[in-house]
């Protein structure tokens, strides 16, 4: 497990700019095949916005079972952990309309190539 120290990244987990430079990390991570521990030591400050450019995106990417799997956070206060669930839930919801989509397409496309 790779472990990532947020604050050598970003003072504050409150930016979508510093949400992005996150994202770069762990995707540097996953491409190695490693999970990735982020270590939110020292960050007091959350907003959801961080959390949609940094972790959200890997939820809507992977999978969200993939994601809660490949990416552990640690020393997150209950707020930040709070503010976390919220991108995670709402990138979730995104996730499984994709999915849905991709089966009504699939069905779809299934129908008009038997007729």
């Amino acid at each position: 497990m790779q472990k990532v120290m947020v604050r050598d990244i970003a003072t504050m987990a409150l930016t979508e700019s510093d949400g992005r430079k996150l994202r770069k990390a762990i995707e540097a991570s996953l491409k190695d095949g490693e999970t990735v521990e982020l270590d939110f030591s020292g960050i007091s400050l959350f907003a959801t916005m961080f959390f949609n450019a940094s972790i959200g995106n890997f939820v809507m990417k992977l999978s969200p079972d993939e994601c809660a799997e490949k990416i552990r956070l640690t020393n997150i206060s209950d707020l930040g952990m709070d503010t976390y669930l919220h991108s995670f839930e709402n990138a979730s919801a995104i996730y499984a309309q994709q999915e849905t989509l991709i089966k009504i397409s699939d069905i779809t496309q299934s129908n008009i190539t038997d007729n």
